[in-house]
This record gives C-alpha cells, structure tokens and sequence, in this order.
C-alpha cells in the first residue's frame, strides 16, 4: 500500500513539474554546457539537441549507491537543490515559531515556495533548521540533523519500513544520514554531478552501501531495494561488488518487474572481466570513450573494460566511474521524457527500464571504425564499444515519434522489448556431455501487439554472422522457452581447441569459446527489440568427472580440501556469498552429512516479494583445524557482516559461537564529523580466519583481524585470550612527512600471518598490513607509505614495529578503497636457515619487501632493470605521457605472495602488474595501450628473480596469490595462480607452461587455487571456484607427495602464511578388522598427510582398560597396517599420528 501510495504522489508530481521543466532547476545547464560534455557534437552523443526536447523532470528520481555524499565539499553545493527529498518523511516547513511537526497528507503539503519540486529549499524559512553542517547553507542533511536524530531516527513516519529516510539512506551505518564522515572524499560527490549533467532537473538520491564503492553483497542489495521502494526510476550504482549473491540476484529481477532501469560499473583496469555491470541479467554497465589524439575520433578510455556483456560506450568518460555516472544520467533522460509521454497519455503503457534501453540500443551509433588501436567492428555491436554512443537526440525523438500527439486518437506504443533470460551469462556446457542448450527469454509489447521472434547463434564473443536457431510468433507480453542451441551444431574444432595465453592486449583467448545468443523480435510496424548473452562451450579433458559443479551464488572464498568424513578423499569445504559453509565430497558432488551449514539471517527494513534477503555472506576463505586434537577437523568461517563461526565435522555449531566483530563500534554522529582521509572503525570483515596456538597451551587458537580495528583471538570456547583483541594502531603518534597527509583507515583488510620472528622453539607472532598509508594528496600520487606491525603472542607489540614501507604509486579517492590503497596479507618463511622467520609484504603499488624480526629490511623483490630508477625520477610519472616509454616494472598490486621451492631453491612468488603499462593506462587514457601482467619469482634471500621469471600472464590477479606445487610429477616445483581473465595460470620451475596449462574457467578467481588429492589416488588435482559460480577439480601428473610446499591461499588450511608449518593430519583409519577379544587389528593404513607417506605411529585405545599404545607405524599409505592389541579388548579405537603430533580420524571396533 505503502509503495502505491509513494507511486502515485511521483506521477503527481510529475503533471505539476512539467509546466517548470528547464526553469528552476537548470541554471548553467544550457547548450553551452551541453556541448562542453559532449565536445564532439553530434559525432557523440548529441545532447546538445537533446537538451531542446527535454532536460528531465524532477519526479524522475535517479538512486546514486555508493559511498555517501560529502557535504563538506565546495563542489556539493552544486548538489543541494537537486537531492532528493522524501516529503511524506520530512514535516511540513514552517515559517515562524513555534512551529508544530506535522506530517504531509501529500509531497505537495512541503511544496512551501509553490515552484512544484520538493527540495532543500522549501524549508529555507523553517527556523527549526540550520546550518548543522557548517558548510555554509542548508542541505538535506541539515533537515536530518533537524528532524532525524534520538527517537526520531526509529520513527517511519511515511510507513515504508525504513525509518527516518528523509534524503536516501545509510546501509553501511545503518542509519537514516548517507554522508561520508571523510570531508576529503569526493568521489561520490563528482559523480553525482556527472549524473546530474546528464539530466539537469532530475533528482538525485544518494544510498550508501559502504565506505566506498567495495560494497558487501547484502549492503548492496539493500541499496538497490531501497532505492526502488522508494521511487527512483533509475539505480546507479558506481561500485564493486564484494561477491555476487541471490539476494542480488532476486533484488535485480524485482527491480526490473517494477520497471526501474539499472546502471553498475564495471572495472577500472582495461579489463575483461565480469565485475558487477558485465556479470548481472539486466543490467547495463558503465564503459566511456574519449577523444583520441586528433580529437576527431572516439576510443574506448585505456580504464575501462570491453567484452560480451558490453552495451554501451558514454562519450568523453575516461573512467568506469564517470562512465557509469554519466549513464546513469542518460538513461534518467530517456526514462523521464517517456514517464511524461505516458502521463500525456501520448504512450499506451507506463515506460519502463527495459524500454529504455531498447530505446539507446535502436538509436546508439555503433563504432566501425576497425583501424582504431581499440577496434570497432562492422555491424550493431562490438566487444570493445557494445551497440555504441548513445545518440540521446534520437533517443529521444523515437519516443516521441512513437506517442500519439493527435486529438482523440489512440495512444501509441513502442517497440518490443526482448530479454535473454537463460541460460546465464558465461554459462559453461560441455558438448560432450550436453546435447542441447535451452534458451528462454521474456517479451514485452502493448496489448494486442503482433510480433515474430528470431533466436540466433553466432560462434565466438564478436560473431561475423549468425544461424537461426528458433523462431515463433505472438502477441503482448509473453515468457517461456525460446528455443534449443543443438551443441552438434558447434564445430568439435572449435570447443575443442587448446587453451593459450592471448597474445594480444585484448585478450582474445578469454572469451575463446564464446558462442553469442542473439534474440531479435520484430513487430508488425518493423521495429525491433535485441537482446545478446554469451556462454562458453568446452570440453576440458583434464577436468576431474562431474567437474565443473555449480553454485547458487559466487565463489570467491576457495576451498580448503579436507577429509571430514574419513572417506579416503579430500572434501571441498569453502563458503558462499549465499551464507552457507558448504562440504563437497568430490567423488559424488554431494554435500557430506549435515552440511551446507547456514550463517544468520539477513534482515530486510521493508519486504519485497519474490526477494530472499538469505544469510550473511561469506567472502574470505575458511580456516579448518583440529581445535580439540581429537583428530576430528572443525570449520571456522567469517562473515563479511562481522560473525565468525566455528563448527565441528558434522556442521554442528560449537558452543560459544559465533563471536561478533564490533569492538568500539558506534554509529557516526548526525550530521557526520569533519574528518580527513579518515575510515572509521565498522562492524565486518573480509580477512580470512586464521589458526594458531598463540598461548602455548597445546590447541589452536581462532584469530580474526576485522573492520573494527583489532585483531581479534579467541579459543576454541570463543573466550578472549588474555591480552586480545587488540587495536592496532601507533604507539605514539607517527611523524608525517613535509607535503604528506596520514590517511587513518582503522579497518583491517588483509589476513594476518603467524611468524616465528624469534624461532620455533619460541611463541609465534602475528604480523599483518594496516590500512593506515601516507600520501601526498588525493589521486594517483607517487611515493606513498604504507605500514606494517607486528604483535608478540601475548598480544604486545613487537620492539621496531609499525614499519613503514615506501610504494611507488598510491592512489586516495579511486572509491575502491583497499583495491587501489594496497592490501596485501603477509607471507612468512625462514629464508636464510637462520631458524627464525622473514615476512614479505608489499606496501601499495610497489615492490615487496622482506622484513627481519626486527622489523629492517633485509631485501626487496624487484625485477632489474633501469625501468624502476626511471619511473621514480622527479617528473618520471608525469613524463610517462609525453616521453619514450620506460622498460616496464613488475610491481605488485592487490596481490599477495608466497613462498615455496623451485629447483630445491626457496623462492618467493607474487602476481605483478607493469608499473609503467598501468601508469599509462590510467593516466594517458587514449592511448590504446594495454596493462601488461606478470608472474614474478624471486630468490627468498634476495639476488634478483629466479631463472626463466617474470613471467606473463593473463588478467589482473585481483586479491590473489600463487601456490607453489609440482603438477608434471618431475619433483622440480612449479606456480599456479589465477586471475580475473579466465585463465587459471600454471608454470613449472623455469618459468614456461606448465602441461595442460593455463585452464580456462569462463571467468574470474579470486585468492588463490588449491592442491589436494581429492580422489586419494596419489595424484595432485587443482581445485578453485570462480564468481561466476563454478568449482573446478583438474587433475594433474603431480605427486600427491610432493605437495608440501604452498599449496593453498596463505600456505595451508589454516590461513597461517607461514611457509613449513604442518597443518594436514594423517588420513582416517580405514578398513578395520578387528573382533571382540583379537589381539590384532588389521587396516588400510592412512599416510603421514592425509593419503601420502607413512604416519608415524598409532595410538591403540583399548576397552575396557581405557589404556592407549602408541605403535609405530609400519607400511605406507595404502597397504594393510597390523597392530596389536591388548588381549581380552572388548572394543579398540585406532588412529594415526604423524611427526608433528596431529592426530587422524579414529576407527572404532
């Protein structure tokens, strides 16, 4: 009722608007400025004419989510009068005291100047509010502070569910205010302007979701849910998605049911990977164009990103950001001027989002042009520019040419729409096991309106030419299936080619076995509606049987692969941005008992049907150890909400658990603080969970650093250990450069490492990277610092430390936060035979540096070559642009390494990006020029790479790290790596392909692979799940072992990063054969790791004398192991124990 209610004050608001559209709300908004967006006329995207038909409506509401607006910026008062305002939350304004609150009976109630929109300046006169801000005038957040604070804040005046919305809404703070408390962040503000450039008199209504744009997938749908329920008419969302979960999922399909048109970004880094916008049904993502170096011609801008799901290409927008802003106001454009032609009654039906991108698609001006350095393509579309410029003009006109205008006639109708609505996007199917395909689709026409459909296929991501595949006819609206794509019809030639490295910056290999579905659906007048969605078909002999699985949401969290059940094989156990805590037997690809295990439920403020906001989202891999030494494995996950969970083998929640993650936690104040280059402590996470015995007392310990600032470290009750958590933070306050600020970011992103600083035989330390840095400004600054501390077991910090490590590039403002700030989760090893641990860190974007106890460097990790000295020059930044370009610097970015051996050397290994090619790209912007990608290895000790490294790779390894492993079975090492490209990176010990190497996975992995004999036939297979919603299982010539190196994300299942410590058990008992009164037990003996080698002994236990034999260990894994037992035993239990002392699942007889 509610929502109704709120729909139709909007179409209220709209009749009384659009006698004022261009008046009170376009100051400055003319043709001039219409041709300075657009500086190449009608050669972009003509918004100069477009502007003479209309320049929006202020009841066409456009949803800005991101990180919250900043009021303390000269540039928001550019903003103020075109923010929106919830009337029906907002008392009516008063002229004089005293002064009553009363609430509207309508929007119009607030209208106190009488000019038809409601904004800030109806309560210019209202002598309850003030400048609370300081700012200088009144915004909407003054009319918060007013009205919105104590009590007040819980009360939903308006009866939507979410209380005090007055001006948008705070999902991150969970409150009523969606401002920064960052007084130097602009990021939000300068889109919000860009959008409103687009549309001049639409409205803007800005939702937070984070910090800033790196959003948690239940925040998001949040957003994205409010946004709707309270009107807006478009969604803009400049983030990046931390996982893609079903409640996004569901939030999607509801918005485009209630006819709301969504705009996300993709990705910044000249990328073909599927972020957000390139990933979600509907959706439309966010991709610019700028003018090359004649200014004659358009080219896609160097940051932005190109592939299948491309649609449209904003013309002079350099970043995915202001791309996607300025979308977002294109289609706030398109969707006002047909509201108004529907509420003329000049259009049969109410315009809708999918009508709107009909519209841009029919009119967009497609880039042909193939001599471009980023190619255009003959025909409608392109990989690098989509359908092409919007030609808003157009767009525009055919709205208007589609209404009927004439007396007494019928009101006129559009063009169908046409959705693809399955299989999804980069779908996998194997020819070979699948004959056919089902392709199901949605048409939208008026009632009683004829049309003919076509479903048509095309090989690879750009096809020259297209097959039909299923036609049919109807009329209306109109969902089912479309047709079948027969997999016969593929060539074998094509699906079954080999996998290879894309030698080209575009990257073609990534989408190699792409097959495009194409719908086109004609009406009886001839006008059309297209829609397109890749998938991939292949067939990958290397996979493990019933690999690849699927999952209902993505998978950024990889598995760790442990035997629960005691079934010989390793299981897959990773978490989901469903919630769940899932535990895969790879033999059936069935959950094991009692799992998946759900985390708690997500709350909604305001239901919507056909939305199930889920469970708390998992991204971080899970830690998996034995916290009783019982032999039995336990499971603990952390949530991105701030729960950590511990649960036992058979998915039961231990007692004490789940803890939360708010220490010092409190909501910002209303209005927010004037604070600079400042992140405040948050309830959540996105470190990993990590196991260690900090006190010494024989069991793990569960660590966790969190967004609240501390480092966190409970036993397995879930009580604090003496001394944690802690904050981490300065001793005492740093000294700060001349011309440098502090950036105080008191969350924690990265995962903590375990470090033997002082040696074994001593108490670990943990060491971790902060996310508090130094720069010289906001922007792409040179010579940032980053800081690293170190904390003794008992909780104090370590003598020497924080540790301030020098970057070459940091980058404030970007709105990706940890991406572009630097977070990287320290590695730690014992590089020099000293017996006491190194760690490797990196600090930005930079080279890694290796760090003594003491907290010195000892080396740095960089590639030589004068390309370095030449970059860091006084100018070299600037001078990338103009002079001859630098041998380019591996450097790493967003990444982590490792340690592990190659050729019996202990080496240290990190996915890096070119310093110089990424400079370019970001800075430069119509160049052309791609980001070159390497895999690096270097000497653990220092002395330069390792023989045959850098290495190329494909994509950005984004949150990623190597594993060190043996897959040729040669014993001489090797690096596997994943990326955001499609490809699963392999290498052996001298820097060439590994064999079967790189595998393609239709998309994007984060963290790193793991390495484990699932089946437990003495081999080494690589497992790794992707966003997209895949797990893949490859098997290869590996040694089960000789994967005893690195072989999971942070070394091993308990994310310690420390390189040597032994965490796997010995495998379960097996097979045993034993009878009341025997004096001997037979069984399958387990190895020393899991299935491999030989434990160390078996510890006997007999009943009823309760006595326990430890014998030794006799014949290797897999063979019949004798031992004895006492005799007159009336029940035996036997398990393994290897050389570390960690126990295996017992068998019992």
């Amino acid at each position: 009722m509610t929502r109704m209610r709120h729909r139709r004050y909007l179409v209220l608001l709209l009749c009384a608007v659009m006698a004022v559209t261009g008046t009170a709300l376009l100051s400055g908004t003319g043709a001039g400025a219409a041709a300075a967006l657009d500086p190449l006329g009608p050669q972009g995207m003509n918004l100069t004419q477009a502007f003479t038909v209309t320049k929006g409506s202020a009841s066409t509401v456009i949803a800005y989510v991101e990180g919250g607006i900043n009021w303390q910026l000269p540039e928001a008062s550019g903003l103020a009068d075109h923010i929106y305002i919830n009337a029906m939350e907002t008392p009516v304004p008063c002229a004089a005291l005293p002064c009553r609150r009363i609430y509207p009976t309508t929007p119009l109630d607030d209208d106190a100047n009488h000019d038809g929109i409601i904004n800030i300046h109806d309560w210019d006169s209202d002598p309850r509010v003030h400048d609370s801000n300081g700012n200088g005038y009144l915004d909407p957040e003054d009319l918060i502070a007013a009205f919105d604070t104590g009590v007040q804040a819980t009360m939903d005046h308006d009866g939507d569910g979410y209380p005090g919305d007055i001006s948008g809404y705070d999902f991150y703070d969970n409150q009523p205010d969606p401002a920064t408390v960052d007084a130097t962040y602009s990021h939000s503000d300068d889109q919000m302007l860009n959008t409103l450039s687009m549309c001049p008199a639409c409205m803007i209504m800005p939702v937070k979701a984070g910090a800033e744009a790196l959003d948690a997938t239940d925040t998001l749908a949040k957003a994205w849910l409010y946004a709707a329920q309270a009107g807006a008419s478009v969604v803009t969302s400049v983030t990046a998605d931390l996982g893609y979960s079903t409640f996004m999922r569901q939030t999607i399909a509801a918005l485009t049911k209630r006819g709301v048109a969504m705009v996300e970004s993709s990705n910044d880094f000249d990328s073909t990977d599927h972020q957000g916008g390139m990933y979600w049904p509907g959706v439309v993502p966010g991709n610019g164009v700028v003018a090359d170096s004649s200014n004659t011609k358009w080219i896609r801008a160097d940051e932005t990103s190109w592939g299948t799901h491309n649609m449209f290409s904003v013309a002079g927008q350099g970043s995915t950001s202001a791309s996607t802003s300025a979308l977002g106001g294109l289609f706030g454009l398109v969707m006002s001027w047909g509201q108004q032609q529907y509420a003329a009654g000049h259009l049969s039906q109410p315009f809708t989002g999918e009508q709107a991108i009909q519209v841009l698609r029919a009119t967009a001006k497609p880039v042909t042009d193939t001599s471009l350095a980023w190619p255009g393509a003959p025909g409608d579309w392109s990989l690098q520019y989509g359908y092409g410029i919007p030609d808003m003009y157009a767009a525009l006109q055919s709205i208007t040419a589609a209404g009927s205008t004439a007396p007494g006639s019928a009101a006129g109708t559009l063009a169908p729409t046409a959705t693809i609505t399955s299989p999804d996007w980069y779908a996998l199917f194997d020819p070979q096991t699948q004959a056919g395909v089902p392709v199901a689709g949605r048409i939208h026409a008026a009632a009683g309106q004829g049309w003919q459909y076509t479903l048509e296929m095309g090989l690879g991501a750009q096809p020259a030419s297209f097959t039909a595949i299923a036609t049919g006819t109807g009329s209306g609206d109109w969902q089912g299936n479309l047709g079948s794509l027969s997999t016969a019809s593929v060539p074998k030639s094509f699906w079954n080619a080999t996998f290879a490295v894309s030698q080209t910056k575009d990257l073609p290999t990534s989408e190699q076995y792409a097959v495009t579905l194409r719908l086109r659906v004609t009406d009886t007048s001839g006008r059309v509606g297209m829609d397109r969605r890749a998938i991939n078909l292949h067939h990958d002999a290397t996979l493990l049987p019933g690999f690849p699985l699927r999952t209902s949401s993505s998978g950024e969290s990889q598995p760790a692969l442990v035997d629960l059940a005691g079934t010989g094989r390793q299981d897959l156990i990773f978490g989901t941005t469903d919630g769940q805590v899932q535990a895969i037997d790879p033999a059936t690809g069935a959950e094991l008992p009692g799992w998946p295990v759900s985390t708690k439920p997500v709350s909604l403020l305001s239901p919507e049907p056909g939305v199930n906001p889920g469970d708390e989202p998992i991204l971080a891999d899970v830690a998996v150890g034995d916290l009783f030494n019982t032999g039995h494995q336990d499971v603990v996950a952390t949530t991105i909400d701030g729960s950590v969970y511990a649960w036992d083998d058979h998915g039961q929640l231990l007692p004490g658990w789940p803890k939360t993650l708010d220490t010092g936690v409190s909501a910002p104040p209303i209005p927010r603080p004037k604070l600079s280059y400042s992140r405040l402590p948050a309830k959540g996470a996105v470190a990993a969970p990590v196991l260690v015995d900090l006190n010494g007392d024989g069991h793990l310990d569960i660590v966790q650093a969190a967004w609240d600032g501390r480092l966190h470290a409970w036993n397995a009750a879930g009580q604090d250990l003496p001394g944690w958590p802690v904050k981490v933070d300065f001793p005492t306050p740093p000294s700060v450069p001349s011309g440098y600020s502090l950036v105080n970011d008191q969350k924690l992103d990265a995962t903590p490492a375990v470090a033997y600083l002082d040696g074994r035989d001593k108490p670990p330390s943990l060491v971790i990277r902060s996310q508090y840095t130094m720069i010289q400004g906001a922007g792409i600054q040179p010579l940032g610092y980053s800081f690293t501390f170190a904390y003794n077991a008992d909780g104090s910090l370590r003598p020497g430390w924080p540790v301030r490590l020098q970057s070459i590039i940091e980058f404030y403002g970007s709105a990706q936060e940890f991406i572009t700030e630097g977070t990287s989760s320290v590695a730690a090893a014992d590089v020099n035979n000293s017996g006491r641990d190194s760690v490797a860190v990196s600090p930005d974007f930079g080279v890694p540096f290796l760090l003594n106890g003491a907290g010195q460097t000892t080396t740095t990790y960089a590639a030589a070559g004068p390309g370095l000295a030449q970059f860091l020059e006084p100018g070299g930044l600037q001078n990338l642009l103009s002079g001859p370009r630098f041998p380019d610097v591996p450097a790493a970015f967003t990444t982590s390494g490792a340690f592990g051996k190659l050729l019996g050397g202990l080496k240290y290994a990190q996915a890096e990006s070119g310093a110089i090619s990424l400079a370019l790209s970001e800075l430069g912007n119509n160049t052309g020029n791609g980001i070159d990608e390497y895999e690096s290895v270097y000497n653990a000790n220092g002395g330069g790479t390792s023989f045959g490294y850098p290495a190329t790779r494909q994509g950005l390894g984004f949150l990623s790290s190597p594993i060190f492993v043996d897959t040729d079975g040669l014993g001489l090492g090797g690096v596997i790596e994943g990326g955001d490209s499609s490809a699963v990176m392999g290498y052996n010990a001298v820097g060439t392909p590994a064999a079967g190497f790189p595998k393609f996975t239709t998309g994007w992995n984060v963290f790193a692979p793991a390495a484990g004999d699932l089946l437990g036939d003495g081999h080494t297979d690589i497992v790794t799940t992707t966003r997209e919603g895949y797990i893949f299982a490859w098997s290869t010539s590996g040694k089960a072992s000789g994967n005893d190196q690195w072989w999971r994300w942070q070394h091993d299942e308990r994310n310690t990063g420390n390189y040597g410590t032994v965490t796997r058990p010995p495998g379960a008992v097996r097979s045993l054969s034993w009878s009341p009164g025997a004096t001997t037990a037979s069984f399958l003996a387990p190895g020393s790791t899991w299935y491999a080698g030989t434990p160390a002994a078996y510890l006997v236990t007999a009943q009823p004398s309760g006595v326990t034999t430890r014998v030794s260990a006799t014949v290797a894994a897999g063979s019949t192991q004798r031992v004895a037992v006492p005799k007159g035993s009336t029940a035996v239990s036997i398990q393994a124990v290897n050389a570390a002392g960690l126990l295996g699942l017992p068998a019992a007889g």
